[in-house]
């Protein structure tokens, strides 16, 4: 909105109206508030500080500081499409081995809990003795 020409007021005054999170919309309108009252973007968004963080806040400061505020912006919110484009691939990559890590501890599990009591019964009707590993794991 600011590469359009849009005043910084202006755009947050939009993206306030526009934004479905109540609590992000309440954080716009005191950022605007406080750039109408002479402070910086960037000094409003360090009040936010548990919303914005640290590395935005200071290349809204540099972007301030050299006069290419709009640019800054662009690139930043190019960054952090890459950077959720990454969190999504990683996740989705990562969805198959929890699956299966999931899927065997619910039946090292089952195996357990059903499986090794009944050759605890099996061995004593013959009058054996269970294997080590087997008497920890029913000790476990």
């Amino acid at each position: 909105m600011i590469s359009a020409g849009m005043s910084l007021i202006e755009s947050l005054i939009v993206l306030g109206k526009q934004t479905t999170n109540q609590k992000l919309s309440t954080i716009i309108s005191e950022i605007r508030m406080d750039i109408e009252t002479g402070h910086t973007l960037s000094e409003s968004m360090e009040k936010h500080s548990s919303v914005f963080k640290g590395l935005y806040i200071s290349l809204i400061r540099a972007g301030e500081a050299g006069g290419v505020l709009d640019k800054t912006m662009n690139d930043l919110a190019d960054f952090l499409e890459k950077e959720e484009e990454i969190r999504l691939k990683v996740s989705s990559k990562t969805a198959y081995p929890k699956f299966v890590l999931g899927f065997a501890a619910v039946i090292t599990i089952v195996i357990i809990v059903f499986l090794v009591p009944t050759f605890q019964g099996i061995y004593e009707e013959l009058g054996a003795q269970l294997p080590m590993l087997t008497r920890i794991i029913i000790y476990i």
